[in-house]
């Protein structure tokens, strides 16, 4: 399997999210002529108490996810004898797609908010 094809993977795996955690995964697959599974390692990140919309507790979280990623990356590249590169492009595949899911829990809290808002308005005319 080709690097690009690992990284398809590593991006498939990491897609799935809890409402207000979410896995940092990676995978490093075995070269082709290999018999062995894809090496691969996850880290959990719970934001449930963090407020994305700060754009303070994004750096925080997205400090997070780059620690997470790298000892993660680290981990099954040393497990599997792979190079620094693979090291690298998986370090940024993982990030990538955290902060993608960092995107949707931000939109989700933003939408939550305004719905908040919303509630607030409309209790007090009845109110």
């Amino acid at each position: 399997m080709s690097l690009q094809g690992m990284m398809k993977k590593v991006n498939s795996m990491i897609r799935s999210m809890l409402l207000t955690a979410f896995a940092l995964t990676a995978t490093i697959a075995a070269p082709a002529f290999a018999q062995e599974p894809p090496v691969q390692a996850s880290q959990n990140i719970n934001i449930s108490q963090v407020d994305l919309r700060d754009e303070a507790n994004w750096r925080m979280v997205d400090r997070q996810v780059a620690a997470a990623a790298e000892t993660v990356c680290h981990r099954i590249v040393q497990a599997s004898d792979r190079y620094s590169a693979d090291v690298d492009e998986c370090v940024e595949n993982a990030k990538h797609d955290a902060q993608r899911q960092m995107r949707q829990v931000l939109a989700r809290q933003e939408a939550d908010a305004k719905v908040r808002f919303a509630n607030l308005g409309s209790t007090a005319r009845h109110g």
